[in-house]
């Protein structure tokens, strides 16, 4: 049965057409809704009748006479913003809340303000309203109303943490000032509280510094990490209750994630003594998470025990420091031990979760576990990554299980990114961790053992490798769509004194994706093959495919300096198989390959920047990577003269080229003993390759005894006696 009060509500807006008869519409509005229950279909009928133009114009007026009608509008919008369904369609009210959050000035304004507040917490729960929000600059005016101190400043806070609950990924992304102006107050307030307050903003800090800009470097924030700090050592090393504890040990593990223990040390003047505690107390969590409990038991539990898992991964790695060996070796031993029970804790958990789960693809069902068990791969990664002493026999029991689980979290992500590529071309969000890119750090631990590596091989894992750098490879030309272009003029920006693009910090803040540290990996997986299995790369298709996989891929990043790294690495392993996979000049894909790893290799040392031209200097576009390059270009040069023994065409291009001349004129300027052992070999092995039929004998003698290369001497003068 119809409502009548309803029926003759949506009469009289249709009726309305001056301003009072509006109004009046709108009175009766609020007045059914206070009196009686309204049945969803009945507020839709409402919701088509109200002029929403004429709604706005209200919440946009500003004259004071008119804040009864502006009180009506709010409270009338507020109605419906409680119906999600209606809710989506009020978006385009975001920017007029806004302005109105930013003008309140006194306790007068309650009413509207709290309605204000009411409809921004109905829009931004709806993904169309964060993005207007987004648009609009929402965050930098909810900070301004927090920060400054306005009216109802703590629902603008509220909002903002709830922003940051969903909207993480970029939320303050190139606006770190209002992000350090937010913390700078957070922090400030945080210090100030001695209740039950402070535990609850130890929990919505925790939440906001999840959104902390990674564009620029941890130097950029200032104050507000060593006030944090302070008040977590004071908080910690205090008697305080489990429920207390909980909330500072998360905040202290996303200070650690976003600025690790040796920056926090120094500039967060974190003491070793509370160092260790922390670590402690992680050790006790996990341990008191995980034993004898049920797996939905420790689901429950889930925030906390990844937030202590984060602590002790990050102080596994810091245990590799010069900063940690300084440290008294009774708390090292101490500390030890609590680590050693809680990885204990982890690898019974991870046993005892393979006997329960015989069929992997059974999980992938169930979101929460799979996120818990990738947790737990990526902190047994860790351990056996940065830990040499952490080998358990067990490892060789879980191998293949935790191996078969991330690539079945794999094919479900890949069919799911493939299935979207196919309909549209929105940005894909995985439903799955992705556990395979956790593990990659701990097989090449393994790979050096001989029965671990077989075992792999019979998981085909070259094959599943194929594929997930095929995937990670769209992932990451998804990620580059969205970054900023590298102005052109890189290297005459820095020559002329703009260092803008080649400061220290500023590389060391550059956002690294995910997929290209995956793809790195995977890179040194294959390499690893090459040094370890050569006999299998013939007999195995993937390595051919790989191949033709890295052909693909150098032509888009070989001209961008921030990928120097990944390129190298897709250089070297290309290389490192070309040397088993012989193919000729005539197909372009091989000679436009070749002639990217001649200028990878040539790009890397330039004796011209140099004011000394006696001694070696590394490129500009190298130098801030050259400890992650070095090896990697030594092992890619010796490679390169392998290749060209096998394939005559190759040392033929080297010479053309002119980076044959070009070596031999550093050679000839630099100095006895000013290049490293490793370069030297590098570029005898490179030299000797391409052999008196390519270069003149009486250079290659000169260069030859000036800097010791023997090999190169004997080479030279076998040849010419030949002659």
């Amino acid at each position: 049965m119809a409502n009548k009060s309803v029926e003759m509500c949506v009469a009289s807006l249709s009726q309305a057409k001056t301003v009072t008869e509006k109004m009046a519409g709108l009175f009766l509005i609020t007045k059914i809704l206070k009196a009686e229950e309204i049945e969803p279909s009945d507020l839709k009928q409402l919701f088509a009748a109200i002029d929403w133009a004429f709604i706005k114009l209200l919440v946009k007026s500003s004259d004071n006479e008119s804040s009864m009608y502006k009180s009506i509008a709010l409270s009338t919008l507020s109605v419906f913003c409680r119906v999600p369904e209606l809710c989506k369609s009020l978006s385009d009210f975001i920017p007029e809340l806004l302005d109105m959050a930013l003008s309140a000035d006194s306790e007068d304004d309650l009413l509207i303000m709290s309605d204000t507040y009411d409809c921004l917490e109905a829009l931004l729960a709806t993904k169309e309203g964060r993005k207007i929000a987004v648009e609009n600059k929402a965050v930098e005016k909810l900070v301004r109303v927090y920060d400054v101190g306005m009216f109802k400043d703590e629902e603008a806070l509220q909002l903002i943490v709830k922003l940051s609950k969903v909207e993480s990924e970029g939320l303050f992304h190139r606006n770190p000032e209002t992000f350090q102006r937010l913390l700078n107050r957070l922090s400030s307030e945080f210090a100030k509280e001695i209740d039950d307050k402070k535990f609850a903003m130890a929990s919505e800090i925790a939440h906001i510094l999840r959104c902390m800009p990674s564009d620029v470097p941890k130097t950029f924030f200032k104050d507000w990490p060593a006030v944090i700090c302070n008040e977590l050592m004071g908080v910690l090393c205090s008697k305080i209750t489990y429920q207390q504890r909980d909330p500072a040990l998360i905040l202290a593990s996303q200070m650690i994630e976003n600025f690790g223990f040796e920056y926090l040390q120094t500039e967060g003047k974190i003491t070793s003594q509370f160092l260790f505690i922390l670590v402690n107390l992680a050790c006790i969590e996990i341990r008191m998470i995980i034993e004898d409990r049920s797996l939905e038991q420790i689901v429950q539990n889930s925030r906390l025990l990844m937030a202590s898992f984060s602590i002790i991964e990050s102080f596994i790695v810091y245990m590799g420091t010069p900063t940690y060996e300084k440290f008294d070796e009774k708390q090292k031993e101490q500390v030890y031990a609590a680590l050693g029970g809680a990885e204990t804790a982890v690898v019974c958990f991870l046993l005892k979760f393979k006997d329960e789960n015989k069929q992997t693809s059974k999980l992938m069902s169930n979101t929460e576990t799979t996120c818990f068990v990738a947790a737990c791969i990526r902190v047994l990664s860790v351990w056996l990554t940065e830990d040499p002493h952490f080998l358990p026999d067990d490892v060789d029991v879980l191998l293949p299980f935790l191996v078969e689980y991330s690539i079945k979290c794999f094919e479900k992500n890949n069919r799911e990114l493939t299935s979207l590529k196919k309909q549209s071309t929105t940005k894909w969000t995985s439903s799955l961790p992705d556990p395979l890119r956790l593990l990659l750090p701990a097989i090449l631990i393994l790979m050096p053992d001989n029965a671990r590596r077989k075992m792999l091989i019979e998981m085909d894992l070259q094959r599943v490798l194929l594929d997930y750098a095929k995937y990670q490879w769209r992932l990451f030309r998804d990620w580059q769509k969205e970054q900023l272009p590298t102005p052109s003029d890189w290297l005459g920006a820095s020559l002329s004194g703009d260092t803008r693009l080649f400061s220290d910090d500023e590389s060391a803040g550059r956002e690294v994706p995910e997929s290209e540290a995956a793809i790195i990996s995977i890179c040194t997986v294959f390499m690893n093959f090459v040094s370890m299995e050569p006999f299998l790369i013939n007999d195995d298709p993937a390595f051919k495919a790989f191949l033709k996989f890295v052909f693909s891929c150098v032509g888009d990043i070989n001209k961008k300096p921030e990928y120097v790294v990944l390129l190298g690495n897709f250089v070297v392993s290309g290389i490192m198989l070309l040397r088993y996979l012989p193919a000729e000049d005539s197909d372009p894909m091989v000679f436009n390959f070749i002639s990217s790893c001649v200028r990878f290799f040539w790009d890397a040392i330039d004796f011209e920047e140099s004011n000394d031209r006696r001694k070696l200097v590394i490129s500009i576009r190298y130098k801030r990577q050259w400890p992650e390059l070095a090896e990697m270009w030594i092992l890619g040069m010796g490679t390169l003269a392998k290749v060209i023994e096998n394939s005559a065409w190759v040392g033929d291009f080297v010479v053309d080229s002119g980076f044959s001349g070009e070596i031999m004129k550093m050679l000839q300027n630099v100095m006895h003993g000013e290049i490293d052992i490793g370069t030297k070999t590098a570029l005898e092995d490179l030299l000797s390759s391409l052999g008196t039929k390519r270069l003149n004998s009486r250079d290659l003698l000169k260069v030859a005894r000036r800097h010791g290369m023997s090999m190169l001497s004997k080479m030279t003068q076998a040849e010419e006696n030949e002659k």
